[in-house]
C-alpha cells in the first residue's frame, strides 16, 4: 500500500462499481491498493440518502472541500498589503493569534470610527436624486 493520497474520480467509480456488485469493504481496498480504513470513510463520508454510494457526488464533495481548505491561505495571497502586514508582524516575533488579535480590533475600531463619523454629518451618507 502507497503512503497517502486524495481519492480520484477514477478511485471512486471503481468504489462503486465494485460495492454496487456486492465485494466487501476489503476487497476492494486490497483492489485499489489503499488501505481499509479509506473505502470505509470514503463510503461512510459520501453515502446517500437512499443508502447508495455515487462516484460522482463524493468527487463534487471533496472538491468542493478541498477548496474551500485553502481560501484563508488564498485570502492572504490576493491581499499584497495583508501579506506584507503580517510578514512584517511575525519578524516581531508575534505569534499567529497576536496577529489576527490586532487586526480583530484595528477593524473594530475603523468600523466604529466609520460609524461616528456617519452620526456627525449624515448628509454626507444621504444620497441626491437627479431630476433630469
Amino acid at each position: 500500500m502507497n503512503k497517502y493520497q486524495h481519492l480520484d474520480f477514477r478511485s471512486r467509480d471503481r468504489i462503486e462499481a465494485l460495492w454496487r456488485a456486492g465485494h466487501i469493504q476489503k476487497e476492494i481496498s486490497e483492489i485499489l491498493e489503499v488501505h481499509k480504513s479509506t473505502v470505509s470513510r470514503e463510503l461512510s463520508k459520501h453515502e446517500q440518502l437512499d443508502g447508495n454510494y455515487r462516484a460522482s457526488n463524493a468527487e463534487h464533495k471533496a472538491r468542493i472541500k478541498r477548496g474551500n481548505s485553502k481560501y484563508q491561505g488564498m485570502k492572504i495571497e490576493r491581499n499584497p498589503n495583508l501579506k506584507k502586514f503580517i510578514i512584517q508582524e511575525l519578524m516581531k516575533k508575534r505569534s499567529p493569534d497576536e496577529i489576527t488579535g490586532r487586526m480583530k480590533k484595528e477593524k473594530i475600531y475603523q468600523v466604529s470610527m466609520h460609524q461616528k463619523k456617519e452620526e456627525e454629518n449624515p448628509e454626507e451618507n444621504c444620497q441626491t436624486r437627479d431630476d433630469t
